[in-house]
């Protein structure tokens, strides 16, 4: 009879884009996409590798996805972008790939929360500031 931990030897699943993503494993990612995974596939939450890149401060994958073109308006369930959890994390690198690569930073979450309202209500002065140079701070013409 195999032990508890044999059995879980046998059923553990193949690493997916989001897992790569999460881990900031550059090369499991490409080997992933090589292999057709789909760019923007979601996890069970709804996230996108891009959007748990982003979230986990895993800049190369990050990068890496962004280059080979993962959407960057891509939003979780409660309608939280990418743009908006490089936000709430205060990644202001990651902010300014997004927004250069047409992220919608006037878009609104569930609860009527754009990039800005994150930034602002997490402290994250210097990307609050960077959204504020652009002018997302003043209503839209």
């Amino acid at each position: 009879m195999a032990t508890w931990d044999e059995f879980k030897k046998t059923t553990v699943r193949p690493m997916t884009l989001v897992d790569a993503a999460k881990a900031n494993d550059v090369a499991a990612i490409e080997d992933l996409l090589a292999a057709g995974a789909e760019l923007d596939a979601r996890d069970a939450r709804g996230f996108s590798a891009l959007m748990l890149a982003a979230y986990g401060g895993s800049a190369e994958a990050f990068d890496v996805l962004l280059a080979r073109g993962a959407d960057a308006n891509t939003a979780d369930g409660s309608g939280n972008s990418v743009l908006m959890g490089a936000c709430f994390k205060g990644h202001l690198e990651m902010v300014k790939k997004l927004l250069a690569a047409g992220a919608d930073a006037r878009a609104k979450n569930a609860q009527g929360v754009d990039a800005l309202g994150f930034a602002t209500t997490f402290g994250r002065s210097d990307v609050a500031a960077h959204l504020r140079s652009l002018g997302l701070d003043l209503p839209q013409p």
